[in-house]
């Protein structure tokens, strides 16, 4: 068993975007209050970011001359950009 690497959960950023979509509908719902998703929200996006390291860094890595910095950064896909614009109809009231 040595050298093997732990296995890492299936975290993804496509799956905690969802759960703040999730969010989102729930404060909608009545099921949640504003104050209460905000929090949740926060430390979504901090997960979020810290996820986005881990994928930044695995890429450096496996690049092995990328810096950190630059070159790692993608844009936004159509579906990400459709989803941020559920969240913030769900959490604005808006239809």
């Amino acid at each position: 068993m040595a050298g093997k690497k732990k296995a890492e959960p299936p975290v993804t950023l496509e799956a905690l975007r969802d759960t703040c979509v999730a969010i989102a509908f729930s404060v909608k719902r009545g099921e949640m209050t504003a104050t209460n998703a905000n929090a949740m929200t926060n430390a979504l996006r901090s997960a979020i970011y810290a996820e986005q390291m881990r994928l930044n860094r695995d890429r450096a890595d496996a690049g092995g001359t990328e810096d950190l910095n630059k070159g790692c950064t993608r844009e936004l896909s159509q579906d990400a950009k459709d989803k941020l614009d559920e969240i913030y109809k769900a959490m604005a009231g808006i239809e």
